[in-house]
């Protein structure tokens, strides 16, 4: 009887590890990772206790996806998903710059400077976010504007 009392742990164990080991690499959508009624009950909790946990959770696991299909050079997925991660969670910078940049590389000024804008509201002391607006407000012939904000980056980098 002890013998198979000892097993058991190593059993779960083995489980455990297997379906680790079996998880989708490629990214799914929100509703094809969790049921679509678990996702209901999260937004619906979410909203009862008036958190707001739920936006930026789900801002999180989209960027996360995005980043995925971009390493994959999935652009389109890409740009979707991020699209979606500043949906959810508009004070969520990270992705806004990266959407910013996004657009930035494609050769589409307007639309990066748009996300740029809310990058760096939501993020105003980020360097990096700030060189993402530069390049933004540069691109959109905004030349004066994209030196001062590059002065304030540099400033605040220094001290």
């Amino acid at each position: 009887m002890n013998q198979h009392l000892l097993r058991l742990p190593i059993l779960a164990a083995i489980a455990t590890l297997a379906a680790c080991s079996s998880s989708a690499t490629d990214p799914q959508p929100v509703n094809e990772v969790r049921g679509v009624n678990q996702v209901t009950q999260v937004q619906d909790a979410s909203a009862e206790n008036g958190t707001g946990q739920w936006s930026e959770a789900r801002g999180g696991l989209l960027r996360n996806f995005a980043f995925r299909a971009l390493e994959r050079n999935l652009l389109e997925e890409g740009r979707h998903y991020l699209a979606q991660a500043c949906e959810a969670d508009p004070n969520d910078g990270i992705s806004h710059a990266a959407l910013a940049r996004l657009y930035l590389a494609e050769g589409e000024a307007g639309a990066a400077l748009i996300y740029a804008e809310r990058a760096a509201a939501a993020l105003p002391d980020d360097p990096e976010v700030s060189m993402v607006y530069a390049a933004a407000l540069a691109e959109n012939n905004q030349t004066e504007k994209a030196t001062a904000v590059l002065e304030n980056a540099w400033d605040a980098v220094e001290s």
